[in-house]
């Protein structure tokens, strides 16, 4: 008796371990998929995702996800006919290692298209064009009429590493000190190391400089001409060429039936001196 009570608990577990192996493997890769072939399989795009006002953002007490880059992540897939599921947050720096691990299956926010990161992630077609300042303290005028005098050791900037601020950095003023902000509060530290003087500069879009001279006026500023200009993307696993394809086609759908323009319109105002169509 006491054998079969222990037999038939065996048994149960093992079913109950089964189920839960069968329900927690179905959005992940199967033996020789792609990740194409899971997300047609599974009718899903997992999105990793990063905040960044306003391209996404998470209120602190629904958690409700917001962003022109969300609402253009979730009609990208209406278009698709398939589910946006919104799997993980990722960090603007390293974001190519969630999808080589597989951990989500597109990076769905408007990253910035670098050349030097296709080596380890493919980029979809770009849906907007942002422009990128030298952004300095208000009140700090050495830099206003030449930003020559910013490549100098002398001078530090605080950037993200691993993004196009780090490149832009260094392709513009490579004698420049830089030092590494954090990977998940990445926006508010680059400002707050401006304001508080632990660097003379960093580099941001035109568009964040806006939203937080808003919400903090006068402490920041944009100096000079634009010395880049960040054609925001969503990153795709290397080597996926279906996949890719899949996006850019549904991308494109709305781009060409200005859906992306009303959105980012709606978000942040019309085109000009922030933001470009990707046309």
């Amino acid at each position: 008796m006491k054998q079969k009570i222990l037999t038939t608990i065996l048994i149960l577990g093992i079913v109950a371990f089964s189920a839960a192996c069968s329900k927690s493997d179905v959005t992940k890769l199967s033996a020789g998929e792609d990740t194409f072939d899971r997300v047609i399989r599974t009718g899903t795009i997992r999105c990793g995702y990063a905040t960044w006002f306003p391209g996404f953002y998470v209120d602190p007490n629904t958690g409700k996800k917001a962003g022109f880059s969300y609402e253009i992540a979730e009609m990208l897939g209406k278009r698709l006919g398939l589910k946006i599921e919104w799997t993980e947050e990722a960090g603007w720096g390293n974001a190519e290692q969630g999808l080589q691990t597989k951990r989500y299956d597109a990076m769905c926010a408007h990253v910035c298209n670098d050349a030097k990161r296709t080596k380890s992630a493919y980029f979809s077609i770009p849906y907007l064009k942002e422009p990128m300042y030298v952004m300095a303290r208000a009140d700090d005028t050495r830099f206003d009429h030449d930003l020559s005098l910013i490549n100098n050791p002398a001078i530090k900037a605080v950037i993200l590493k691993g993004s196009i601020f780090e490149f832009t950095a260094n392709d513009a003023f490579p004698k420049m000190k830089t030092f590494d902000a954090s990977e998940f509060n990445a926006e508010s530290d680059l400002f707050s190391s401006v304001i508080t003087k632990k660097a003379d500069v960093t580099f941001n879009t035109a568009l964040s400089i806006s939203s937080f001279d808003k919400k903090s006026p006068g402490k920041i500023k944009a100096v000079g001409e634009p010395v880049n200009y960040c054609s925001g993307a969503f990153m795709l696993p290397l080597g996926d060429d279906r996949f890719k394809n899949m996006v850019d086609s549904g991308m494109q759908e709305l781009i060409d039936k200005g859906y992306i323009d009303d959105i980012v319109t709606r978000s942040i105002g019309k085109k000009g001196k922030l933001w470009f169509s990707a046309k």
